[in-house]
């Protein structure tokens, strides 16, 4: 009775749903494959000029990590993309991004052959000589048009699911493999264990009697090779909040100075054209084009403390030779001018005669009784810009100041008055890095809750300094609330996703509700409003919606109280997942399931049963839409079109600040893995549930993740970059397995379903052994995850004691033969007759420049390399191990180093210019070829003319390309390395970073003193940096800023002749 009833309700209009079905796959496929061939089209011939956006790892990284470059050919580069070896991943980039491409290969590898056999064997089963009503287009090839007098046809179904669910199991097991021995070769690696990172540990939850740096080590001191260092986290109170509004203030004030001159720059071009145009009639020129912009210095400027500077003459600026460059005209009334200069118009500053006072930079101050700032609401004070910042960074500096002597006397002389007491927490830096993960899995207290919480990998850039002063009880009350807020958030989704997934099945809609009748009908253009309802909109709209979530689940996740930015995005990887397999799957499905059968549902509930197993190899069509958009989206991704907009916006139309541009240029972009692992394992889970159920999915989902591979491959080796200091070593990959085990499960449990639920003519149960064989299946499937979780899980974080030897700093230790990773390598790391794969290996990465032990190739003595190649420029970063000592470690008690946070304080910019100009690596990473970044003299002319203002009594240096060729289009990469002898060759190229040079130097080194100390108790001011000027009111700035407390730098900034900010070299606080 109640499935006969199911059956009148799905033939209410089979035809129409067919129709629907296939229209919307069809549009689909048209509408993403056209904007797919356009983007890869557009990326095909924008990638060669634009190397910023398509290749920034031919030059930025330093030499031995950059990526070849792939030159100006149309059509071969695609073909060195094709052909690249994703090895080079690992060698040049990190183990997080390498692990990911290895997952989309694993899964091109498994869905291809998966594709072959199911459309081969699978699509004739469900469709040939068996038909069920309603059953057209995309559906007659489910599991759901096998006629009831064909149930004997079940046993292929069930026998190819057998060999597929196998065939998972074994590439899992192979890449699983390949995972731990990456895995560890990374530990092991010298570029890897040599760093602070990892023999350091953050130790939670500390008892107050431990809280004392000769405490903390001697508890430590029975681990191999004793502490290092220590440092103890404090209770700041105030100082993050300068900090926090010091960092606000000084970018806001860069910004603002950068609008002043070029506002100067052109209400002096609209001036000049106000004079030609009246010279041109022969008409007088009014005193007030030629007098200042203002008769009076400005209210809030302290005219006293800045240098005064004589009138300009913009009529004879003009005549000099300063362009208007077809800049827009004010009106009269806009222009703030006077009859007659005033007598003490020779007293004005250079800012007040060349800028209106209107005209200058005013923004609005958050209001003393909101959180936030409320300047879109215009609530708030309104203040000058550039007044209001430099005194409130001198205020915040000075209490900075105040506050880093205080913390020094704290640390030297510890005690219970200190203002700024321990918290219970503690980084430890350990002498070798066995002892950092003993320390991390041995029991370390005797109470309860007490330094239970251990955490290894920590790098200063990494750390959350807010969630470090939280106990386990906190923590655990945290976790809760962020878990049901994530659960709230689930359930709240569930009905704008139900939506999406009804329209998936438009054709049914109509039949539901009247109103929609207007869609129904058989022309053409009813077809294409079915298929863009139904094929396009669904899948456009659940991306939208997604996309919003991982802003909200990660914040979740940091409040949840991790302590470090990868655990962050670890936590985000499983919510973000569950989050996208109960909405793009569970809720989806049945959505676009039981739309059709409500009215049966209300009048027979025992129908549900019957309506889901017939329904839900329907569903499937929306899922080959979903992936032909994702389709889509990694073109998108490969075009780029966010970043290829702000480059366009901040470098090529506006221009924007030295600091943006640079950026903008040379700063590369970095993964966030929590969002780019789920957003692809989904997908897998979507393959693995229907490849049986709909096996023409399994042709486009082969080929997604071939092209996925192509589009990440590309991406991580000429793109995207991962920091060392966040890189997981592959800790993404085993959740990601995870992930496939769940479609596993869904698919085994579907398919049991179907198989339960199948009825004959008779309506007997005709597929009951199948079903039974479906749960042995499951059962080998848990056993089977059972197995890897009990292998590879205790091996999953930590270093093996078999494998300490190999470690940086470690004695050489004999009996290690048998001690391998991965092949049986002899200690010395030459395994039998495999020398010529060495030497193959060599050349191909460079024999002095292999700082990571590729997967393949064996784990050689790195150190006996490099003196055997004659390689001996080596900074080291961790020292060898020393002696186990019990005095106080912190950076104020070390001897030579009581001073630390007052030198790093005192640094002066010209220290950093001349560090800059050494060119000196401070990481041992860096290769041993080092080319100095040009300096000033050599980027600037070695004799810069002088021009005179008429009417002025200074004289002011030109602008750097007055005397030199045009600067290339904004978009002509320019790779000309400077002659130092040609004075005018320094500003012919685009960038000053080119490929095969020694990359973009960020000299920041984490094995020191104040390594670990809060960013707020160390940090200097961001340096403001300027753009050099003809007007020389960024001279002007400087002068004024520097006179203010307020560090300030022209260095290697300048307005080109179009009034775009061009640079020439780094930052001057990030040299």
């Amino acid at each position: 009775m109640s499935a006969n009833n199911a059956d009148d309700a799905l033939s209410s209009s089979p035809e129409d749903a067919a129709s629907a079905s296939t229209a919307s796959f069809l549009t689909s496929l048209f509408m993403n494959s056209g904007i797919a061939g356009g983007a890869f089209v557009a990326f095909v011939i924008m990638r060669r000029w634009l190397k910023a956006i398509y290749e920034p790892r031919t030059y930025i990284p330093p030499t031995h990590k950059q990526a070849p470059v792939l030159g100006t050919h149309l059509l071969w580069p695609l073909w060195q993309i094709l052909m690249a070896d994703p090895e080079e991943i690992l060698q040049k980039n990190g183990v997080d991004p390498y692990v990911f491409v290895r997952f989309t290969m694993m899964m091109a590898k498994a869905m291809v052959p998966i594709w072959l056999i199911s459309w081969l064997v699978l699509l004739p089963v469900y469709s040939a000589d068996s038909h069920v009503d309603g059953k057209e287009g995309l559906d007659k090839f489910t599991f759901g048009n096998v006629a009831k007098a064909k149930q004997s046809r079940y046993w292929a179904p069930l026998i190819l699911d057998f060999i597929f669910i196998f065939w998972f199991f074994f590439v899992i097991w192979h890449e699983m493999k390949h995972w731990l021995v990456v895995r560890q070769r990374y530990l092991v690696s010298r570029s890897h264990s040599k760093l602070p990172q990892a023999n350091t540990v953050l130790v939670t939850g500390i008892p107050n009697h431990y809280l004392n740096e000769k405490k903390l080590e001697q508890l430590f001191s029975h681990l191999p090779g004793g502490v290092k260092r220590t440092w103890l986290n404090r209770n700041l109170k105030e100082m993050p909040g300068f900090y926090d509004r010091r960092e606000h203030a000084t970018k806001l004030l860069e910004s603002a100075q950068v609008k002043l001159i070029k506002i100067a720059r052109r209400y002096k071009l609209r001036q000049e054209k106000k004079i030609e145009k009246l010279e041109r009639k022969g008409k007088p020129i009014p005193a007030k084009l030629l007098g200042p912009a203002n008769h009076r210095p400005h209210v809030s400027s302290k005219r006293d403390s800045v240098p005064q500077l004589p009138m300009l003459d913009f009529a004879a600026d003009r005549k000099a030779g300063f362009s208007e460059n077809g800049r827009s005209v004010e009106t009269d009334e806009q222009l703030q001018v006077a009859e007659a200069p005033p007598s003490s118009a020779q007293e004005l500053e250079l800012v007040d005669r060349l800028v209106p006072h209107h005209k200058r930079p005013r923004h609005r101050i958050k209001p003393r009784w909101s959180p936030i700032r409320l300047g879109f609401l215009r609530l708030g004070h309104k203040v000058d810009t550039i007044e209001w910042c430099r005194e409130e960074i001198a205020l915040c500096t000075a209490e900075l100041e105040k506050s880093r002597a205080k913390l020094m006397e704290d640390i030297e002389h510890p005690g219970k008055d200190d203002r700024y007491p321990p918290l219970s927490s503690a980084f430890i830096h350990f002498n070798q890095q066995i002892a950092a993960h003993m320390a991390a899995q041995c029991l370390t207290h005797n109470q309860p809750y007490t330094m239970n919480a251990r955490y290894t990998e920590q790098s200063p850039p990494n750390v959350i300094w807010s969630n470090l002063s939280l106990n386990q009880y906190e923590r655990n009350v945290r976790q809760a609330i962020s878990w049901a807020c994530t659960g709230g958030m689930i359930f709240a989704w569930t009905f704008p996703v139900a939506f999406i997934g009804a329209l998936s099945s438009v054709s049914d809609l109509t039949s539901q509700f009247p109103w929609l009748s207007w869609i129904e009908g058989d022309t053409f253009d009813k077809k294409i409003i079915q298929g863009v309802l139904s094929g396009i909109l669904p899948p456009v709209l659940l991306e939208c919606l997604m996309m919003m979530l991982p802003v909200s689940l990660r914040h979740l996740a940091k409040f949840e109280g991790a302590t470090n930015k990868t655990g962050v995005e670890l936590d985000l990887m499983t919510r973000y997942f569950v989050f996208l397999i109960i909405h793009s799957f569970f809720v989806i499905t049945l959505s676009a399931g039981l739309i059709s059968s409500l009215e049966t549902f209300a009048s027979n509930p025992q129908a549900i049963a019957t309506t889901l197993a017939s329904q839900m190899p329907t569903a499937s069509t929306f899922f080959i839409t979903l992936v032909l958009t994702q389709f889509t989206g990694t073109m998108g991704t490969l075009l780029r079109l966010w970043k290829l907009s702000i480059y366009y916006v901040q470098v090529i139309l506006l221009g924007g600040t030295p600091r943006s541009v640079y950026s903008t240029r040379y700063d590369l972009n970095h993964p966030q893995w929590g969002e780019t692992f789920p957003g692809i394992t989904v997908y897998a889970v979507m393959m693995i549930a229907y490849c049986v159920i709909s096996p023409v999915i399994n042709g486009f989902g082969a080929a997604f993740f071939i092209f996925a591979t192509m589009v990440y491959k590309f991406h991580y080796i000429w793109v995207i970059d991962q920091p060392a200091s966040s890189d997981t070593g592959g800790l993404f990959f085993p959740k990601a397995i995870t992930h496939m085990f769940v479609g596993m499960y869904i698919q085994e449990i579907c398919m049991a379903a179907l198989f339960f639920l199948a009825r004959d003519d008779n309506g007997k149960a005709s597929a009951l052994p199948q079903g039974g064989l479906m749960i042995v299946l499951g059962i080998c499937t848990v056993f089977f995850q059972y197995t890897i979780v009990v292998q590879y899980g205790p091996l999953k974080h930590c270093l093996p004691l078999s494998l300490a030897h190999l470690s940086y700093g470690m004695p050489k230790e004999a009996h290690h033969e048998d001690s391998v990773i991965g092949e049986a390598y002899h200690d010395e790391g030459e395994k039998i007759g495999d020398g010529e794969r060495k030497r193959d290996i060599l050349r191909k990465f460079g024999n002095s420049h292999i700082n990571f032990t590729p997967s393949r190739q064996p784990l050689i003595d790195r150190k006996a390399e490099r003196q055997e190649s004659g390689d001996t420029v080596e900074v080291d970063i961790v020292d060898e191990p020393s002696e186990i000592s019990f005095s106080p470690t912190s950076p104020c008690s070390e001897k030579g180093k009581g001073g630390a946070i007052k030198r790093d304080r005192e640094a002066t910019l010209v220290g950093k210019t001349e560090l800059s100009e050494k060119g000196t690596y401070l990481d041992d990473d860096r290769g041993p070829d080092v080319v100095a970044v040009p300096s000033p003299s050599r980027i600037f002319s070695s004799s810069p003319t002088k021009t005179r203002s008429r009417g002025s009594n200074i004289s002011l240096s030109a602008p750097p390309y007055a005397s030199r060729p045009s600067s290339p289009a904004p978009t002509t990469e320019t790779y000309a390395v400077d002659n130092p002898e040609d004075g005018h060759a320094s500003r012919r190229h685009h960038y000053f970073a080119v490929p095969g040079g020694p990359g973009v130097l960020h000299h920041k080194v984490e094995d020191e003193a104040t390594a670990f100390f809060h960013p707020a108790t160390k940090n200097p001011q961001m340096v403001i940096w300027l753009p050099e000027d003809e007007l020389g009111l960024s001279k002007a700035e400087v002068e004024a800023n520097m006179r203010a407390g307020v560090k300030s730098s022209l260095e290697g900034a300048w307005l080109n002749e179009k009034g775009s900010v061009q640079i020439s070299k780094p930052p001057p606080d990030d040299q």
